[in-house]
C-alpha cells in the first residue's frame, strides 16, 4: 500500500524536512505488499505460500522492548547473553517508542518536550540492535508511540523501512494502521494485526486524515467501541485467508479497577495482576476470526496463559527490555524484572506446544558505573530466578485450565492436560 504522496504531505505539517519517499524498484524480497508500515511491497506477493513439506513453523514471543539506546554500544554483552534463546522462523516483540526524528532542528522533536514529556525517543539504531537478537517482526502500537506525535510515526515507519523490518499496528492514515503486515519464511507466511487500548494520548488514534496508532477504544473500561472492534476483527479474517498463522497483538492499558492504572501498579492492587473480563472476551474474539497467537503487553508483568480452540493466547509478557530510569515504587516489584520468552510451535497450521524460557532484566545497581548502561537489559534468568518465574506463571495459567511442566529452566504446556 504506497504511502508517498501522502507522506509527504502529512511530514511538511510536521517537521521541517520532507520525507525522500521511495520507490517499489527497492523492495526486499522477505515481505508481502500487506506491510502495514511502508506498503513497500509488490502486490502480486500477498498470497501466502504453501508450507513446505514438513510443516514446521516457530514463533518466538518476547515482553515488550521499551528502549532508548542500540544497545549494543552500551551493553554488547546482551546480545552475546539473549540471541541464542530467541530462536524461530520469527522472533516477535513490541517496540515500545518512537524513532528519533532524523534532522529535526526543533528540540521538542527529539526530547519529546511539549508532546508526551518525558518521551520514549529511540535512536534509529536501537532497531538495527533489535534485528542483531534477530527480531524480525514488530508490533508497534502502543501508548509511546505518539511520544513525538505525526513526526515520530513517520520517522518510525522510514526506519522500519529501511531496514527491512516488518511490523503493523501504526500508519500514515488509519487504513494503513489498522492493515496486517505479512512476514514470508522459508516455512510459511505469517500476519500480524496490532492494536493498543487505554494510556493512548488524545489525537494519537490514527484517521483518515492523519497518522497515528490502531486504537481499539474502551468506554467504562469494559465496553469496546462497536466500530474498532468490528475493524480490528476484519483485518484478523483478511489476514487468516492470507497467511499460514496470524499473530493479533493487543497493547493495553484498560484494567476493570477503581482506581487508574498507575495508582493501580503504585498501590500493587491485585487486579493488576489479571487480565479484564473484557479482555479475555475480545481475545476468544480475535480466535474465532482467525487468529492462532493472541500475545499482549501493557502492564509490566507476566499474566497467564491459555489454549482457546488450538491458539493459544499469551494475556501478558511483561518486560524484555525496559530501559526506564528509576521511578516510583510502580515499577519496582519483582516481577515487572522477570519475563519469559515463549516459542510457540506450528505444524501445518496446527498448535504443536508452546515453550518457556525464563529471563532476568537488571534493574541496575546505584553504586555500579554502568547503572544506566545495565538497567533495563535482559539474561538468562539463573536457577532461583527460573524456578521463581516459572512457578508464578504456572499459577497465573491455572484459572484458565492450562497445566504448565517445569522442567528446571524451562516449562512447557502440556497440551494432553489442558482444558
Amino acid at each position: 500500500m504506497p504511502f508517498h504522496s501522502n507522506e509527504r504531505g502529512i511530514a511538511r505539517m510536521f517537521a521541517p524536512r520532507k520525507c525522500s519517499g521511495c520507490s517499489r524498484s527497492g523492495t526486499r524480497k522477505l515481505h508481502l505488499s500487506a506491510f502495514a508500515l511502508a506498503g513497500a511491497m509488490c502486490a502480486a506477493s500477498a498470497g501466502a505460500e504453501a508450507p513446505p513439506a514438513d510443516g514446521k513453523l516457530s514463533i518466538a514471543l518476547t515482553g515488550q522492548a521499551l528502549i532508548h539506546t542500540d544497545f549494543r554500544t552500551a551493553s554488547p554483552e546482551t546480545v552475546a547473553a539473549v540471541k541464542p534463546l530467541l530462536k524461530g522462523d520469527v522472533v516477535f516483540t513490541n517496540f515500545e517508542g518512537a524513532v528519533a526524528i532524523e534532522g529535526a532542528k526543533a528540540k521538542g522533536f527529539l526530547t519529546g518536550e511539549g508532546f508526551h514529556s518525558p518521551a520514549v525517543a529511540a535512536p534509529a539504531a536501537s532497531l538495527d540492535a533489535l534485528k542483531d537478537l534477530g527480531f524480525n517482526l514488530l508490533a508497534l502500537s502502543n501508548n509511546h508511540a505518539w511520544d513525538l506525535q505525526g513526526p515520530g510515526i513517520l520517522s518510525t515507519m522510514r526506519a522500519m523501512k529501511a531496514r527491512g523490518l516488518t511490523g503493523a499496528g501504526i500508519g500514515k492514515d488509519l487504513q494503513q494502521a489498522a492493515a496486517p503486515a505479512y512476514l514470508k519464511t522459508p516455512d510459511g507466511t505469517v500476519a500480524l494485526v496490532s492494536l493498543a487500548s487505554g494510556s493512548i494520548a488524545k489525537g494519537a488514534g490514527a484517521t483518515a486524515a492523519q497518522p497515528g496508532i490502531n486504537e481499539l477504544r474502551v468506554a467504562d473500561r469494559s465496553l469496546p467501541d462497536a466500530d474498532d472492534k468490528a475493524r480490528i476483527l476484519g483485518q484478523i479474517r483478511k489476514a487468516a485467508r492470507k497467511a499460514d498463522v496470524v499473530i493479533a497483538y493487543h497493547h493495553n492499558h484498560v484494567f476493570q479497577s477503581s482506581a487508574p492504572f498507575f495508582t493501580m501498579m503504585n498501590e500493587q492492587l491485585p487486579e493488576r495482576l489479571y487480565p479484564s473480563d473484557w479482555v479475555k472476551r475480545f481475545a476468544h474474539e480475535e480466535v474465532d476470526a482467525g487468529a492462532n497467537v493472541v500475545v499482549m503487553h501493557g502492564a509490566p508483568l507476566l499474566h497467564g496463559v491459555e489454549v482457546y480452540k488450538g491458539a493459544v493466547i499469551l494475556y501478558g509478557l511483561g518486560n524484555f527490555i525496559f530501559q526506564l530510569e528509576p521511578t516510583p515504587p510502580r515499577f519496582e516489584e519483582t516481577m515487572v524484572w522477570r519475563s519469559v520468552i515463549a516459542t510457540v510451535d506450528f505444524k501445518d497450521r496446527k498448535l504443536q506446544g508452546v515453550r518457556f524460557k525464563p529471563v532476568a532484566i537488571d534493574k541496575g545497581r546505584d553504586e555500579d558505573d554502568r547503572f544506566i548502561a545495565r538497567r533495563g537489559m535482559p539474561a538468562p534468568a539463573n536457577s532461583d530466578q527460573a524456578r521463581y518465574t516459572l512457578e508464578r506463571l504456572a499459577q497465573l495459567s491455572q484459572p484458565f485450565g492450562t497445566t504448565l511442566r517445569i522442567d528446571g529452566d524451562q516449562a512447557t504446556i502440556d497440551l494432553n492436560a489442558t482444558k
